[in-house]
């Protein structure tokens, strides 16, 4: 898992996690606010993620 290709998969997963949780929190704010920051959460771990792996592939680039 050491290849910068997967950890960009791997970035892309995590921003299309992040598309589907905010699409889902947006769905659901009128009808149940509280599930929707639920969601709200995701997408904001997801995005945390992405940027985290981000910043390690690069790290990891720069070191090879």
């Amino acid at each position: 898992m050491n290849s910068p290709m997967r950890w960009r998969v791997l970035e892309w997963i995590y921003y299309v996690t992040a598309v589907l949780s905010a699409e889902a929190a947006w769905s659901l704010y009128t009808t149940e606010p509280k599930r929707a920051l639920l969601f709200v959460g995701f997408t904001v771990v997801s995005v945390a993620m992405a940027l985290w792996r981000r910043s390690q592939r690069i790290k990891a680039s720069k070191n090879s």
